[in-house]
């Protein structure tokens, strides 16, 4: 491959209308990536789309440390990022940035301390004992129900934050040790889907809290996040083309979303497990 400083130096105003599954372009270290045909054989997958357009040099270098993936760049240079102008506040920022990446990464946050987890592992299956044994060993049942059910909360709590850490590859380099290692304290523990979990989670870190691309506070007509989703013509969520049963749902709850968040998050927990069976029957994950 040629190196990328003998590639053309394109425009941002043509890097930025290649932001679709079409036509997906990437700017990563002010190199510019042609990655359309990428998203379905990438690992984090169809995330890498989120980023069309855009410089996602952040992402891709908090996600991709290992050698490998440096490499695999150069297959899909199609050339250079015009520079930008960045204001003192900018590259003020940009300074602050770099700064905080390298005292993390001397501090050696980024280092995996197998100890704690295999401690939280065991810890969350003999708390899952405990609550069995809890209904064994004689305690007037009012009393053997409350400690069970509180010792298996537990557990729950405990297995599906296990399952988190796994499925980020945090504990297990290896994706499919970690996945099947993660599938036993999601799945089997928790019974949430961690496939699921697993690319709405990455589509959630690679857009964090922006409204109209992060599933994990895309909840509308239910939850309203922000007036924006109300006021803004961006696409994902259009007022002028929601169906009349989307309109009458959200002119119901929203207005009282403060009141009906805890009924609501009551029984929320039965809505993952409804998520995990429809990605699986529509071969495609959900946004709620």
């Amino acid at each position: 491959m040629p190196p990328l400083s003998s590639l053309p130096v394109l425009p941002w105003s043509e890097i930025s209308r290649h932001n679709s599954t079409e036509s997906c372009w990437l700017v990563i270290n002010g190199g510019v990536y042609d990655v359309t045909n990428f998203g379905d054989r990438h690992p984090g997958g169809s995330v890498i789309y989120t980023w069309g357009g855009r410089d996602a040099s952040d992402p891709f270098r908090v996600w991709h440390l290992d050698a490998k993936s440096q490499k695999m760049l150069a297959t899909y240079a199609i050339g250079r990022a015009e520079p930008l102008k960045l204001s003192p506040a900018q590259q003020a920022y940009n300074a602050d940035k770099e700064a905080l990446f390298r005292t993390v990464e001397e501090s050696g946050m980024y280092d995996t301390d197998v100890t704690f987890f295999v401690s939280v592992a065991l810890a969350a299956l003999t708390l899952g004992g405990l609550s069995v044994v809890a209904l064994q060993v004689g305690l007037p049942p009012l009393a053997a129900t409350a400690l069970s059910s509180l010792l298996l909360a537990l557990f729950w709590h405990q297995s599906a934050w296990l399952g988190h850490d796994l499925m980020h590859n945090s504990p297990i380099k290896s994706r499919v040790a970690a996945h099947w290692v993660g599938g036993l304290f999601g799945n089997a523990a928790t019974g949430i889907s961690v496939g699921w979990w697993k690319l709405t989670h990455n589509m959630h870190h690679a857009t964090v809290n922006e409204w109209d691309h992060d599933p994990d506070i895309t909840h509308m007509p239910v939850f309203a996040m922000t007036e924006a989703m109300f006021l803004s013509s961006r696409p994902s969520w259009k007022m002028d083309s929601i169906t009349w049963v989307e309109e009458a749902v959200f002119k119901t709850l929203v207005p009282f979303q403060h009141i009906m968040y805890f009924p609501i998050m009551a029984v929320a927990r039965f809505n993952l497990y409804l998520q995990g069976i429809l990605m699986l029957l529509l071969s495609r994950v959900p946004t709620m």
